[in-house]
């Protein structure tokens, strides 16, 4: 638990702490010490059970061997096979490689709100990521952030291209393809009023939503079967109350957002992340109706984070530590997730058992958590 929470009070000290924030060895070492944390874990999270399996079985005679993965994962995961690396130098590895992405992308879009950016970042979303680790997922969102780049430059060839490369990992990107057309644009306020007020009221339950997407990816195979596996046989549902705990802190950060919309766009990239930041927020409904929407979230969370953190300016001198102090209680609460959670409690890393040669079997590992968690299901 310890480790958890420190990884977020300690970005949260570093924005508030002037010796710790400009200091480069502080950074390095904080980032790295982070890295190792989130990017290592071994028996802790969940898909990994399913990950390992699927790379020990690929090689060219089945390369796509079932209809659980989209086909870049495969190539990209052969590509690791034939060197003979294992699963998880190859897992760690891609994770690394996700994280240094992350934190630059963080560090130029937030500038000087890079820890705070950061403290909120970690416990919603960042330990979901890299410890429970989708991992096709993670992939798909790492290749948007970095197509983030043509919107801006409002080069719409590339960007469809990246956002193809990332659908080849996680079929999900395909919604960003609109992306384009709304992440510079001027949207009126009123327009993103009505869609949340929209979302809110129609999705409140998830028939509706399943028709929609039903009658728009229905007759597309692949589509198809992950509505079915991830809606219709999972039921992720969740209760899609109208208002809720949740709801109330995402519809505070709304208007919130609206209200300070034009401090938020006089920031560098401003008009793009505020976009970001209010789709997240529409997209909220969604992921609380059938949870597996969340996913969608994920692509726009690095760029929520930093408007929340924006907001920071919004205030006057002693009502910004009041905010700040808000934002740490919001990582709190997240973090209560974990800490009923077999996924994440115990923790265990994969370098402390390299380092004393201990390399326990698959069919141990997959058991530990549900073993010795204390908050594991009956």
């Amino acid at each position: 638990m310890i480790l958890y929470i420190s990884a977020f009070v300690f970005s949260f000290l570093s924005q508030f702490s002037t010796q710790l924030r400009v200091n480069k060895q502080w950074k390095f070492l904080f980032l790295f010490l982070l890295g190792v944390f989130l990017c290592s874990g071994y028996m802790t999270g969940t898909d990994w059970r399913s990950y390992e399996p699927m790379y020990e079985k690929i090689d060219f005679s089945n390369l796509f061997f079932d209809y659980y993965a989209e086909p870049g994962y495969y190539i990209y995961m052969l590509l690791f096979k034939m060197f003979g690396i294992g699963f998880w130098p190859f897992f760690i590895f891609t994770k690394v490689i996700c994280y240094v992405i992350f934190i630059k992308k963080l560090i130029y879009y937030s500038g000087k709100y890079f820890y705070l950016s950061l403290t909120f970042f970690i416990p919603w979303f960042g330990i979901y990521l890299f410890i429970d680790n989708p991992m096709r997922n993670l992939l798909a969102i790492t290749v948007f952030i970095c197509s983030i780049k043509y919107i801006l430059e409002r080069e719409k060839g590339k960007y469809f291209f990246m956002i193809f490369l990332a659908a080849s990992f996680h079929v999900s990107s395909l919604i960003f393809l609109l992306f384009y057309f709304i992440g510079n644009s001027r949207v009126r306020t009123n327009v993103y009023i009505i869609y949340f007020v929209l979302f809110n009221l129609v999705f409140a339950n998830r028939e509706p939503l399943i028709k929609v997407i039903d009658l728009l990816f229905g007759n597309i195979p692949y589509i198809a079967y992950k509505i079915n596996a991830y809606v219709v046989e999972h039921n992720e549902a969740a209760e899609g109350r109208l208002l809720s705990l949740g709801m109330l802190f995402h519809i505070l950060f709304f208007v919130l957002l609206l209200w300070k919309r034009k401090l938020i766009e006089s920031m560098p990239f401003g008009t793009f992340i505020f976009n970001c930041s209010i789709c997240y927020l529409i997209l909220y409904r969604l992921s609380t109706t059938i949870e597996i929407f969340s996913r969608f979230q994920l692509f726009l969370s690095l760029f929520y984070c930093i408007s929340i953190s924006f907001l920071i300016n919004a205030f006057s001198k002693r009502s910004r530590t009041i905010y700040a102090f808000y934002l740490l209680l919001l990582a709190f609460i997240a973090n209560t997730k974990i800490f009923a959670d077999e996924r994440y409690i115990p923790y265990t890393n994969y370098f402390s058992y390299f380092i004393n040669g201990d390399l326990p079997s698959y069919k141990e590992r997959a058991a530990f958590n549900y073993r010795y968690s204390p908050y594991a299901k009956e």
